[in-house]
C-alpha cells in the first residue's frame, strides 16, 4: 500500500506496477483505490482503509502480547514519504484506533537502534542503505554526545526490493510465453504464485552462486540506482566516504550479494554491519523510541536511552542542518485575504515573541511552493490551491513560470474554515444527544471538550471512510 497511500491521483508509477500487483487498483474520484470481494460482492476501498487493517490486526497481537489496551503508537515511514503520505499513514492508524505519538522514518529508528546495542553515542557519521519491499532510502546519520541527527537523506519512494521481484517475473515469463505458450501473470492466483516462486528464486541467488551473473546483469540499471542515490546523498550531507564509520543494511533486498559488494567497493567491507537484523531493525529502533515517550521496561534501558536523542532531518535537501540555538528571524504564512492590518497584527505579534519577520507569505503560495519542491515540478503551469484552514478559506490560482510561482487571482473568507465543520456537527450531535437523553450538556465544558475531540476524529475519519459512528450516540 505504499505506493497508493496519500496518492492523489493514479499516475505513472502506480500505472506502470499495476501489472504485477495480485490485487486489481481502480480510479475513485481520480484517486487510486482498491477493488476487493467481500461474502460475494465486489467494493472499493481506500489504501489507508487497507493499512488500517494491518496496523488494527497489529495492535491486536500486541494486546495479545501486553495482556493490556494498546492506544498509542509510534509508526516508522520511508525517509522519502512527502506530507500527503505521511498524512495518509496517520489517517489510517486512526481508523485502527492508534493514537500517532510519532513518526520516525525506517533508516533513523534502525540508525537508533544499531547506537542501543553497540553503547555507541561517540562522534561518528552512520550511512543506512534501507532497501525494503516498495521503497529505498538512503540516509546519512551523525552521532554526537547521544545525538542522532539525520543530516541527509535520499531515495525513492516508488522502488524497492519488489523491482528486483518484478524484473525476475518479466524475465521468466517472457521465457516461458516464448517455449510454453503460458502466461504466468494471466490470472491473480497463478501471478501470486508465479510472485512467491520469483522471490525464492531471488533469495536462493543470495546464498548460492549458481545463475548470479545473470542475475547481476539483469538487475544492473537497479544497482546503478543504488549507487548515485548513494553516492547524492553523501554529496547533500557534505561527507566522503571515508568519513562514514559504519553502513547499515537494512530491509531483506539490502542482502543481495552484489549490493554488499557495490557498498563494499565505495565504503571498504569492513564498515558493513550486518550484525543488526536487517528485517527487524527498523521496528525494533521505533520500539526503543517509543519507550523514551513512555515508562521504559527497566533501569538499564531508562539510563541508555536517557543519553540518546533521535532529530529528523526534512526531505529533500530542506534543512541542511538542526539549529540547536535560539532563533531570531523567521518566515511567516499568513491567510491570503489577509488585509494590510491583519498583516501588521501578526508582524507586531512576532516582534513580541522576539522574532524578526524576514518575509510574510500567503499560506496558499507556500503550499504551491512545496507542492512544486516536493514533486520536483518547476515546469510552466497554472496551479490552483484551495485552502481550507481551521478558521479562513482561501481559493487561490498560482502561475509557474521558468520557476517563479506568482499569485494571479485571490479568493476566499476569513471568517470560513475547518472549525465550521465542526461547529455545524458539535450542533447536529449535541441536538440528538439532549434529545435522546434528556439532558442539557452544552454548558457542560468537559463533555463538550470530549465531544469535539470525538467529533474532529471522526471527521477525519470520514474524508477516508463512507460510514463512521460517534461513541457519544451510542
Amino acid at each position: 500500500m505504499k505506493h497508493l497511500i496519500g496518492k492523489c491521483q493514479v499516475d505513472d508509477t502506480v500505472k506502470n506496477n499495476k501489472k504485477y500487483w495480485t490485487f486489481e487498483v481502480k480510479e475513485e474520484d481520480d484517486r487510486p483505490v482498491v477493488e476487493i470481494e467481500q461474502n460475494g460482492k465486489k467494493r472499493l476501498v481506500k489504501p489507508e482503509e487497507v493499512s488500517a487493517l494491518v496496523l488494527e490486526k497489529m495492535k491486536k497481537v500486541a494486546e495479545k502480547v501486553l495482556q493490556q489496551k494498546v492506544t498509542k503508537a509510534v509508526i516508522t515511514v520511508p525517509a522519502y514519504f512527502n506530507q500527503a503520505q505521511k498524512q495518509g499513514t496517520i489517517r489510517a492508524a486512526q481508523m485502527a484506533g492508534l493514537e500517532v505519538v510519532n513518526l520516525v522514518t525506517e533508516p533513523a529508528a534502525a540508525a537508533f537502534a544499531y547506537g542501543f546495542d553497540n553503547n555507541d553515542y561517540t562522534d561518528e557519521n552512520i550511512l543506512v542503505e534501507d532497501i525494503g519491499d516498495s521503497t529505498f532510502d538512503v540516509t546519512v546519520v551523525k552521532v554526537k554526545n547521544g545525538r542522532f541527527v539525520v543530516s541527509a537523506i535520499g531515495g525513492d519512494t516508488q522502488w524497492g526490493g519488489r523491482d528486483f521481484d518484478h524484473l525476475l517475473m518479466d524475465h521468466f515469463n517472457k521465457k516461458i510465453k516464448d517455449k510454453h505458450g503460458v502466461d504466468c501473470c494471466a490470472n491473480k492466483r497463478t501471478k501470486q504464485k508465479f510472485l512467491k516462486e520469483c522471490i525464492d528464486v531471488k533469495d536462493a541467488l543470495t546464498a548460492a552462486q549458481e545463475s548470479r551473473a545473470e542475475f547481476n546483469k539483469l538487475c544492473e540499471p537497479l544497482f546503478q540506482k543504488i549507487k548515485t542515490i548513494t553516492e547524492s546523498t553523501l554529496t547533500d550531507a557534505k561527507v566522503t566516504p571515508a568519513d562514514i564509520k559504519s553502513v547499515l543494511l537494512v530491509g531483506g533486498s539490502s542482502r543481495i550479494p552484489h549490493i554488499e559488494e557495490i557498498l563494499g567497493q565505495m565504503f571498504g567491507g569492513d564498515k558493513l554491519n550486518k550484525v543488526i537484523n536487517a528485517e527487524e531493525a527498523v521496528a525494533y529502533g521505533a520500539a526503543l523510541y517509543a519507550q523514551k515517550y513512555f515508562e521504559a521496561e527497566t533501569i538499564k534501558i531508562k539510563e541508555k536511552l536517557s543519553k540518546m536523542d533521535l532529530i529528523e532531518a526534512i526531505p529533500l535537501g530542506i534543512a541542511e542542518n538542526v539549529i540547536r540555538k535560539p532563533i531570531k528571524n523567521i518566515v511567516l504564512t499568513v491567510p491570503a485575504y489577509f488585509d494590510e492590518d491583519q498583516k501588521k497584527a501578526t508582524i507586531k505579534a512576532a516582534k513580541i515573541a522576539g522574532l524578526h519577520v524576514l518575509e510574510l507569505i500567503s499560506e496558499p503560495s507556500a503550499a504551491a511552493y512545496a507542492y512544486g519542491f516536493d514533486q520536483q515540478k518547476f515546469s510552466d503551469t497554472n496551479l490552483l490551491v484551495f485552502d481550507l484552514g481551521g478558521g479562513t478559506l482561501d481559493v487561490v490560482i498560482v502561475k509557474v513560470k521558468d520557476s517563479i510561482f506568482n499569485v494571479v487571482a485571490i479568493g476566499g473568507d476569513i471568517c470560513l474554515g475547518g472549525r465550521d465543520f465542526d461547529n455545524a456537527l458539535m450542533d447536529y450531535f449535541v441536538d440528538i444527544i439532549e434529545k435522546k437523553y434528556k439532558k442539557k450538556i452544552s454548558e457542560n465544558v468537559k463533555i463538550m471538550q470530549k465531544l469535539l475531540k470525538e467529533i474532529i476524529e471522526l471527521k477525519l475519519m470520514l474524508s477516508a471512510m463512507d460510514e463512521a459512528k460517534c461513541s457519544f450516540c451510542k
